[in-house]
């Protein structure tokens, strides 16, 4: 985790009212974390918005896609519609073969890959084994799985009634072990030797203790995984004051996640990722007035910057459609989808690394590192580095959030000061590498809308961004960058001499649709549940290096009844992926009527 490189020279001044200043002067042989992949932030939805959260929309120009992860709660709660099993108490979501024909053909489309929760209600892995042979292996190609989730949060288990009062971590990881066997030889027979594992999945009380643990007892688990929000939603229904934007601003703090340092050294040494499988900016579908607004954005840059720095592979933000935190929403009144506040902090990240191969760093003070703070105003801001091997280009990431009112209001002046020897990936006949500043700002932290990046905002009908894409450009002085930030914005200082959004690195696949290896039998499905689904749907590609949020809208919205035995032709289905499928069969009864 520790390498030697002459870092970028940059002095950072605030100006307090009683005229102190705070001044950063960092240090050589800067802490990095390891190279970051480019589907670095990726996506997690609960298999409760498969039908209205994903879908086409506009073809994607350039970037890459993301992994999708399918799961978290609705994953225990997942009751396959076809089922022979006893259908549990808490197994309260019916998925069948129209939501995994959707997932297949949005993989199909765009390339991307899923990582899969089953449902380990029941600690007998038969549930989940069903699940995959009968829906997953029938419908959804191997080359569109990139690894299975066995459980979720465990840690909670016990606590919601799932398991024993006395179960524990020994217990966990002899039924992980069990189920782990099953569903791996079940993958294997089908023809899907290549998929790989994802766990344990912790919420929080046995992250620090008991990650390392498991990823050593689970060499064979390659995405060592756990789920990390900004603040416990729940709490607000005891205490209403417990989260705020400013208890928002304070997470997360300097040293709060100090304790990943030896469990990513371990994992990565162990051939292993360590991934950020679910998180926003609080838990429990989050919190209005506090995840649905900007100040979720600068949260979101923030620790998404400070797992990269913590050596996580892959960061999984959290939501679709209803939920507070969600990226995005629909209204299924209006037929609209746009994009909420955490959307704009990823597309952020995203703009800011342009693909792979990235470094991430903080910046030191004379007085060592800089543990992401200015001592006289707390955890007011953070300074990022990002160090781009492949293209050479520096980036220095400020994300102002004080919400002191002596220091919030004042603008920060910052120099950057090059060093020498550091082309930036600039050719020899260059006089000097310039600066491209990018710019996420919104009117305050309780904003909603007329939140921009680069000129640009997504808060239309659409999805589809409003407003030229524009970059602020600015020619070193002497070898010295200035710019100014401004309070309650995250500013990016881009040194190198390419303009504008990062080239094309991706294409979409040629659709070829998946033809199972035997002839499916109709199962006579059905959902039990009142669900709304809707012809407006949200494709997730990624623009020029950036997550891009677009829709179409179809303009039908059928709401299921709950009376068992309704038949509905795959024909009558609004959703696009749906409509005259050859491997969708009209729902009947489950054979609990």
């Amino acid at each position: 985790m520790f390498l030697s490189f002459a870092v970028l020279l940059l002095t950072v001044t605030i100006p307090f009212s009683n005229g102190i200043s705070v001044s950063l002067a960092p240090a050589f042989n800067t802490t990095y974390s390891h190279t970051l992949p480019a589907a670095f932030v990726s996506l997690s939805v609960e298999w409760t918005h498969v039908d209205d959260g994903i879908g086409p929309g506009p073809a994607s120009n350039g970037g890459y896609t993301p992994f999708l992860r399918i799961g978290g709660n609705s994953a225990t709660r997942l009751w396959w519609q076809g089922s022979k099993l006893p259908r549990l108490e808490q197994s309260t979501w019916s998925v069948n073969d129209i939501d995994l024909r959707i997932m297949e053909e949005f993989a199909a489309r765009t390339g991307v890959k899923y990582l899969i929760g089953v449902p380990m209600l029941s600690p007998d892995p038969a549930y989940a084994v069903e699940f995959l042979t009968q829906g997953i292996h029938r419908t959804i190609a191997p080359t569109h799985i990139q690894a299975i989730e066995v459980g979720n949060e465990p840690d909670h288990y016990a606590k919601k009634g799932r398991r024993p009062a006395t179960y524990d971590f020994p217990a966990f990881l002899t039924e992980y072990s069990t189920a782990y066997n099953a569903i791996s030889t079940a993958n294997r027979l089908a023809g899907y030797p290549n998929v790989e594992y994802m766990g344990p999945a912790y919420a929080y009380p046995w992250s620090e203790e008991l990650l390392k643990p498991f990823a050593e007892s689970n060499p064979q688990t390659r995405w060592i995984s756990f789920h990390k929000y900004g603040e416990r939603g729940c709490s607000i229904q005891t205490n209403p004051n417990a989260v705020t934007v400013l208890t928002l601003m304070t997470t997360p703090s300097s040293r709060e996640f100090e304790w990943l340092d030896g469990v990513s050294d371990f994992v990565n040494g162990n051939s292993q990722f360590l991934v950020w499988g679910e998180g926003g900016s609080a838990s429990c579908n989050g919190v209005p007035g506090v995840s649905d607004v900007f100040a979720a954005a600068l949260w979101t840059v923030d620790m998404s910057f400070e797992m990269a720095y913590r050596n996580v592979s892959y960061a999984f933000l959290s939501g679709i459609a209803q939920s507070y935190y969600a990226p995005y929403s629909y209204d299924p009144v209006t037929k609209e989808t746009r994009a909420r506040p955490p959307y704009y902090g990823m597309l952020f990240v995203n703009r800011v690394l342009r693909g792979s191969d990235n470094r991430v760093f903080r910046a030191k003070t004379d007085e060592g590192i800089l543990e992401g703070e200015w001592p006289e105003v707390g955890n007011a801001a953070k300074v990022w580095g990002v160090r781009n091997d492949r293209t050479g280009e520096w980036t220095m990431v400020v994300v102002r959030k004080d919400t002191d009112p002596f220091t919030s209001q004042q603008p920060v002046s910052i120099e950057l000061v090059l060093p020498p020897g550091e082309t930036f990936g600039c050719p020899s006949t260059a006089a000097h590498p310039n600066g491209y500043i990018t710019r996420l700002i919104a009117p305050s932290l309780s904003s909603t809308t007329d939140i921009y990046i680069n000129n640009q905002t997504w808060n239309t009908p659409t999805g589809d961004p409003s407003g030229t894409y524009t970059e602020e450009t600015v020619v070193p002085a002497n070898g010295v960058f200035s710019i100014t930030v401004n309070p309650f914005t995250a500013v990016a200082l881009r040194v190198g001499c390419t303009p504008g959004m990062a080239p094309t690195q991706y294409t979409p696949p040629p659709y070829s649709p998946f033809m199972p290896p035997t002839t499916l039998v109709p199962s006579g499905q059905q959902r039990e549940e009142t669900k709304q689904i809707s012809g407006t749907v949200v494709g997730i590609g990624v623009v020029a290096g950036a997550l891009a949020l677009a829709a179409i809208s179809a303009g039908v919205v059928w709401s299921q009844n709950r009376k068992r035995g309704v038949i509905l032709p795959s024909a009558e289905h609004p959703h696009p992926y749906a409509k005259g499928n050859p491997y969708l069969y009209s729902r009947g009864t489950d054979g609990r009527a």
